[in-house]
């Protein structure tokens, strides 16, 4: 009868253990969504920013080479990610593709200058940035640097809009991370809330603390790992799955920020386990006994 007992005890514990892993797996796939959907969207935006061009009109020879001081000038900012020489017949040619030929029939010479078209890093895309590059690239070509050119007005508004958006998204995904980490919370809360009646036994025939303690948090550590670990694989596969199937929508993440996705899910899920189980546990040691029925 009492080896029935122990094993029906034992069975129990396992499949609370079991489904403690599972329910705090899928919680942790969905922060991990969370976190893909942002990285997603940030290298978007990122890769729009790219694009952002400043041009600079040159006062040197049309018919050379751009001279290498003002290309090694320009590299020397520490915001700047490229910079490109156009000579005039480059220019003409782009024109011409973009507004037909007709555009240049009413001239005899090419009038544009040569120029260094320069891309910022998306960290610098912004108006401060932007115009602090103006600046010190206009003191540091001085008269070689006829023109400053970029077009503000839809830079601007195409900053307003990311911006905008941006602040949106991570406002949802803030809130949705908050349910997350309370639905973590509840879970190992209620692991604990089981044995609160074996907490206090331990308690009241002399355990320390510490002792009582410790297994409930070696086992949250294994709980949050088991259960990050089997978060990841699943959000691995949905993130290689969808790569495959909208790989012309969503931007492809490299290997870099993957890891770090990986890692937030692993450290979320031990961290909040840990911290859960430690907590749930002190609430049970400070409790009465009266309390626990």
């Amino acid at each position: 009868m009492a080896e029935d007992i122990e094993k029906k005890r034992r069975r129990g514990l396992t499949t609370a253990f079991a489904a403690t892993i599972l329910a705090t797996s899928l919680v942790l796939f969905t922060a991990g969504i969370i976190g893909t959907i942002l990285l997603s969207v940030n290298e978007a935006v990122n890769n729009v920013k790219e694009k952002f061009a400043i041009d600079l009109f040159l006062n040197v020879d049309p018919n050379g080479q751009a001279p290498d001081s003002l290309l090694q000038a320009v590299r020397t900012i520490e915001t700047v990610r490229e910079v490109v020489y156009i000579s005039p017949a480059e220019a003409k040619e782009r024109m011409i593709e973009q507004n037909g030929e007709e555009f240049f029939s009413v001239l005899e010479n090419n009038p544009i200058p040569p120029s260094l078209q320069v891309k910022l890093k998306p960290e610098a895309v912004n108006e401060e940035a932007m115009s602090d590059f103006e600046t010190r690239v206009t003191g540091m070509l001085g008269d070689q640097l006829i023109e400053v050119s970029r077009q503000r007005n839809l830079q601007a508004e195409a900053l307003r809009n990311i911006n905008g958006i941006m602040l949106v998204l991570a406002s949802v995904c803030g809130l949705f991370l908050f349910i997350v980490l309370v639905l973590v919370n509840v879970t190992f809360r209620l692991s604990v809330y089981s044995r609160r009646h074996l907490i206090k036994t331990m308690q009241l025939v002399g355990a320390r603390r510490g002792y009582i303690r410790k297994p409930f948090l070696l086992q949250g550590l294994l709980i949050g790992f088991l259960s990050s670990v089997l978060a990841n694989v699943l959000l691995y596969a949905g993130i290689q799955q969808l790569s495959g199937n909208f790989a012309e929508i969503l931007p492809e993440l490299g290997m870099e920020k993957l890891g770090i996705l990986f890692i937030f899910v692993a450290a979320l899920g031990i961290g909040i386990a840990v911290i859960s189980t430690w907590f749930a546990v002190n609430r049970y040691l400070r409790a009465k006994t009266v309390d626990l029925l």
